[in-house]
């Protein structure tokens, strides 16, 4: 005994006290006697006897122990001292000596009751884990309720044993943008442990005798709760939920025990853990739709309209109320997908109430006589504006802010707003029923001449029932002709296409109006005309094909097409036309000439030439009278020929012939020139110089000032919304105009390199920052010498024009992201020539350099632009839950005009698994990226497509297809992470004015895990005889299953198969069913893997039969059969053989079942 206690005190023992209990196999209560040694703890060698009567009615079917006298229930514990604790097992009493070490603190402490002696406690930890599962879909603005097990790992060898009290532990949990929990904290909540968790002891015992001997251990805290408010914050904050484990402020340690907590190596980050959120919903609408009226709209200009709105969420979605809420915009677009530059937009029609209505879950918004302008007469009459769109979106500055999710989101992109578009016909329409022409001048025509000046009067009288109001420029066209009869059917004789002056192209029909030209002038071409066989002058009106809008234009079906002939029987006249005029000197020429030398004037001079109506050269007798300049007249007589000049008639000035078309000085301030026999002279007077010292320049009339161009704004003709092609030279061409402060400005300014524009493409709307595709001065020769003149403008301000400008845009300088607005700038020269050298001032109104630059936004940009993404997967023999290697063919088409593209990393694609044919939500398995660094450095050429085949990597195969949600492999095609150059990736899965990076494309896969099995074969192992009519036999059998080796596939998951036992009156297990029980394989069996070809066989499935009711003689047979678990984790095809389906074998009892 006392080497017993020696090696007791070495460490912890457990001393076995077996009681003796004899029972009778029957029920009825028997006393029995029982005589029980006990060992004494203070004295070991000494044994005390204990004798006592117990009957069987004071237990149930477990057997109690006997400790020193007293009866001691199974599962009771007792202590004989502090170091010796005693447990009841199923009648043997077990004991726990403890012995203690030498304590690890210099202080003990003696805690009455405790074997030992106790230090301090300490808690070392080394990481937190959390059993949230990752993924989890939140929507905002709702309350979820979060229950996980958060397991702690602890540094043993740094730890207390034991610690126990009250008010212990504290794990803090919120959600927060960031993987490690930092930044702003939503829905945090201080402690979310209740009192009994906070209270946990945590002991290093893995069970009551035997230690825990790993260096670390995992501490688990269960079905802790968590309450997120979905609604402090939203879904742009719900990234990922945070917990970190802590001492409470004011831990209750049992005995008062200090309690020291650190972490390992000191960094506290290791007491945080964060789990990624899956996917957020907020708002989420799924449908938009709307009505849209307006009376008489007319293109070009606003029309009231009237809306109404109606948006459907998703059933689920959260209540909403508060200010701000909604934007909705209205606009014109070329497509039905509300795509590219958008026409006359209206960015908000919702007035403030309006945009704060409210909703509730499983309700829509519904919006009605929304009141706006927009531009509706012009949708659907010009080119590519054909519908109206309307565009629903979160209010700008909502409050309270929230997300607003919409069903035009795909793959794992989100969309922000629904557009809903529809198409608009044209509703301009003019239906005229009758045209009539009037002659206003002149009375006679001579036939066979050209350009008689001619002005006719038209009328096209209108249905005023069908004809709206018609705008826009170039709407109309008249026609003119000669014409035999007078409805000008036939051959048309001399037809000039377009009659009208600019002004009447573009002149407006109101509604209820007919449409007139008062006077239309014109030269009509008689050249060839013979008025007896052509005796009618005929107009028609059409549509202008050039017209800005594509308004409707009918006619009456009685006048079609819409012409009207004038007889020129009295007008039209063959013979000689003869030109006289004469300008004579007058008393009053001085007073003339006095008045002239105060402004500018134009003398005109007619000279008198008789032609002969017939070809042959004939000399002609001509007397002309000049003014001279001091105001006397001079006389020349000289002779002519028609053949010295040609159709147009030349001038006679002093003496000398001037041909049409010439120009000549009489001095520096008077300039003439000849216009079909008439002399037009421009006599020039000048103005008191503005400047201090004017110069004389030799030829010029005026002495002249330095220059002055005083600049107020500059605009540009090029057209909003062009799109470009990134990494291509985009040619721009378009108009400048300057917009000129003429009382600070010369009259005219004049030279060579004078004016410079410098061109860039910007990421601002003010052209600041970066400056891409710089180009410094984008004018040509000619234009840098652009001559400046307010001769022919009085207003205060005027418009210098600059037309036909390009810039050349290599969009390789950048990618699409810093193409947003085109930007020029207008200057002066560095060196600038200025006729006879005068100096130039350039100045800017009020100083304001920014007035010198206008930038006007892009439209689209198209980088690398992929249409679509097709791929191919191969892979041997995939187990469900184990990587496969498999190999990938991708083939990606690209719009056609798309940049060439060379370099590294450019590519990324992804594999993974997915419940939905879309991609979107969990992403199961995914490898991100299946490229090698050749593969993603593949180039691409314009009209080409990029194909890589053999691409191998690994991935889950097996599984695919086999668990829920997780029904599609897909793959998703993107722009490298680094790709080297830069350049952007559109995609055809872009919809309205988003833009999408990538393109998914997913299969369905049906699961490659598949069984067929011929024959199943059970052997009975034990026991040699059952009884019938009894209970829980242990059973031992054996179960082969011979698979199809050709079919069968390795199958591997949990819960995979089920067997049946029952009893039947036949050998192959038909009819009734007797007994029957569901499952007998233990759970290590129902996760029993099948190989590829092998057979499936249970070794031993130990089960206990129920043979209560059972005689043998009529059901002699135990049957067994084999079926597909229907918890199965992966779904596999579970098939038999055709011959033996069900799976079934059925064991005789014969020689086993007695009575």
């Amino acid at each position: 005994m006392g080497d017993l206690m020696a090696r007791l005190t070495r460490g912890r023992w457990t001393l076995i006290v077996p009681c003796v209990i004899i029972l009778a196999a029957f029920t009825a209560t028997v006393d029995s006697q029982l005589m029980f040694e006990s060992i004494n703890m203070d004295e070991m060698e000494s044994v005390s006897v204990s004798q006592f009567s117990i009957s069987q009615s004071q237990f149930s079917d477990v057997i109690p122990c006997v400790f020193r006298g007293e009866v001691m229930l199974h599962r009771s514990s007792w202590k004989i001292e502090a170091c010796v604790e005693c447990y009841c097992r199923n009648g043997t009493a077990y004991c726990d000596f403890l012995t203690c070490q030498k304590p690890e603190c210099a202080d003990p402490v003696s805690i009455s009751g405790e074997c030992c002696e106790l230090c301090p406690y300490k808690l070392k930890l080394k990481e937190v884990f959390s059993s949230f599962p990752s993924g989890r879909t939140v929507v905002e603005g709702k309350t979820y309720k979060f229950k996980f097990s958060p397991s702690i790992k602890i540094r043993l060898s740094q730890t207390s044993r034991q610690i126990r009290g009250e008010n212990m532990w504290r794990v803090d949990a919120w959600v927060s943008r960031r993987e490690d929990g930092s930044g702003p904290q939503f829905s945090y909540r201080k402690n979310i442990l209740n009192d009994l968790q906070r209270a946990k002891e945590f002991s290093q015992l893995k069970y009551r005798y035997t230690y825990y001997q790993a260096n670390d251990r995992y501490w688990t805290f269960k079905s802790v709760k968590y309450n997120f408010d979905a609604s402090e914050g939203t879904c742009k904050d719900f990234r990922y939920f945070c917990i970190k484990f802590n001492v409470t402020d004011e831990p209750k340690p049992m005995f008062d025990l200090p309690l020291t907590f650190s972490v390992v190596k000191g960094e506290d980050e290791r007491q945080t853990v964060c789990t990624r959120l899956g996917t957020c919903e907020g708002v989420f609408a799924k449908t938009f739709d709307w009505d849209l009226e307006g009376e008489d709209p007319i293109p070009g200009q606003d029309t009231p309209v009237t809306i109404d709105i109606d948006v459907a969420f998703k059933r689920h979605t959260r209540n909403l109320e508060g200010d701000g809420l909604w934007r909705v915009a209205l606009f014109g677009s070329s497509n039905p997908g509300g795509d590219g530059p958008r026409f006359g937009e209206v960015s908000q029609i919702l007035d403030a109430e309006e945009s704060s209505m409210d909703i509730r879950e499983g309700t829509s918004l519904y919006i009605d006589n929304i009141e706006t302008d927009f531009e509706l007469g012009t949708v659907g009459c010009v080119e590519d504006v054909e519908y109206i769109c309307m565009e629903f979106l979160k209010g700008d500055a909502p409050n309270p802010d929230f997300t607003l999710n919409t069903a035009e989101a795909r793959g794992n992109a989100t969309r922000d707003s629904l557009i809903t578009c529809k198409p608009q016909e044209c509703q301009s329409r003019v239906v005229f029923i009758k045209l009539r022409a009037t002659l206003l001048s002149p009375d006679v025509m001579v036939e066979d001449t050209n350009y008689t000046d001619t002005k006719v009067k038209l009328k096209a009288t209108s249905n005023k029932q069908l004809t709206t109001t018609v705008a826009g420029e170039k709407l109309w066209q008249v026609v003119t002709f000669f014409s035999k009869n007078e409805v000008g059917e036939g051959t048309r004789t001399n037809e000039q296409s377009q009659i009208l002056s600019r002004t009447q192209e573009d002149q407006t029909l109101p509604k209820g109006k007919n449409l007139v030209f008062r006077r239309m002038d014109f030269q009509v071409d008689l050249d060839g005309i013979i008025c007896e066989e052509v005796p009618f002058m005929c107009f028609e009106l059409k549509k202008n094909t050039e017209s800005s809008i594509d308004f409707t234009f009918e006619t009456h079906s009685l006048q079609d097409p819409l012409v009207d002939c004038i007889s020129m029987e009295d007008v039209c006249k063959g013979g000689t036309v003869q030109l006289r005029s004469m300008w004579r000197k007058t008393a009053a020429m001085g007073d003339l000439m006095a008045r002239l030398t105060r402004g500018r004037w134009t003398l005109i001079v007619t000279c008198v030439i008789i032609l002969a109506a017939f070809t042959a050269t004939v000399d002609s007798q001509l007397m002309f009278e000049s003014i001279n300049m001091d105001g006397s007249v001079s006389v020349s007589q000289f002779s002519i020929s028609q053949s010295q000049f040609s159709d147009k008639i030349p001038c006679v000035f002093r003496g000398a012939v001037k041909n049409h078309g010439n120009t000549w000085k009489i001095t520096d301030c008077v300039e003439c020139d000849c216009r079909n026999g008439t002399i037009h002279c421009d006599i020039l007077t000048c103005q008191k110089p503005e400047c201090a010292d004017p110069v004389s320049i030799s030829g010029e009339c005026c002495e002249l000032c330095p220059y002055k161009l005083k600049l107020k704004e500059v605009f540009s003709s090029f057209p909003s919304g062009r799109t470009v092609v990134e990494g291509r030279t985009n040619k721009f061409k378009f108009r400048l105009s300057i917009k000129i402060r003429v009382s600070q400005t010369s009259r005219q300014i004049r030279g060579e390199n004078m004016w410079r524009v410098d061109a860039w493409v910007s990421r601002s709307e003010d052209g600041s920052g970066p400056q891409f595709s710089y180009r410094e001065n984008i004018l040509n020769d000619l234009q840098r010498a652009n001559e400046f003149s307010q001769i022919y403008y009085q207003a205060n301000d005027r418009y210098w024009t600059f037309s036909k400008v390009k810039y050349d845009f290599d969009a390789s300088e950048g990618t699409c992201k810093d193409f947003r607005y085109f930007c020029i700038k207008f200057d002066v020269t560095d060196e600038p020539k200025p006729m006879f050298d005068l100096p130039l001032t350039f100045s800017v109104v009020k100083g304001e350099k920014e007035r010198q630059t206008v930038c006007t936004r892009l439209g689209a940009c198209e980088g690398v632009f992929a249409e679509t993404f097709d791929w191919e997967l191969e892979g041997e023999d995939p187990i469900p839950g184990q990587d496969t290697p498999v190999t990938i063919d991708i083939d990606v088409t690209f719009k056609r005009h798309i940049r060439n593209l060379e370099g590294d990393g450019l590519w990324r694609v992804a594999l993974f698994g997915s419940s939905n044919p879309g991609g979107d939500g969990p992403r199961f398995g995914e490898v991100s990226q299946i490229l090698d660094a050749d593969e993603s450095s593949e180039d691409i050429r314009e009209g080409t497509s990029l194909y890589v085949d053999s691409i191998e990597t690994n991935f889950e195969l097996g599984t695919v297809g086999c668990v829920e949600d997780v029904e599609y492999i897909c793959m998703e095609f993107l722009k490298g992470d680094a790709p080297n150059p830069d350049f952007t990736l559109n995609t055809a899965e872009a919809r309205g004015n988003a833009t999408r990076d990538s393109l998914i494309t997913c299969k369905p896969q049906e699961c490659q895990s598949r069984v067929v099995f011929t024959k199943l074969q059970a052997t009975l192992l034990s026991p040699d005889v059952m009884v019938e009519d009894t209970n829980d036999t242990d059973t031992k059998v054996k179960l082969k299953v011979t698979s199809n080796k050709q079919l069968t596939t390795t199958v591997a998951g949990e819960k995979l198969w089920q067997v049946v036992t029952f009893f039947s009156k036949n050998e192959v297990g038909g009819g009734t069913r007797t007994n029957e029980q569901p499952q007998i394989l233990s759970r290590t069996q129902e996760d029993q893997t099948l190989p590829k070809g092998k057979n499936l066989v249970f070794r031993k499935m130990d089960f206990q039969v129920d043979l209560d009711g059972i005689i043998c003689e009529e059901v002699p047979f135990m049957c067994f059969e084999l079926k597909k678990n229907t918890e199965s984790s992966i779904d596999f095809t579970f098939e038999t053989h055709p011959l033996q389906d069900s799976l079934v074998d059925c064991i005789s009892m014969e020689d086993v079942c007695k009575g």
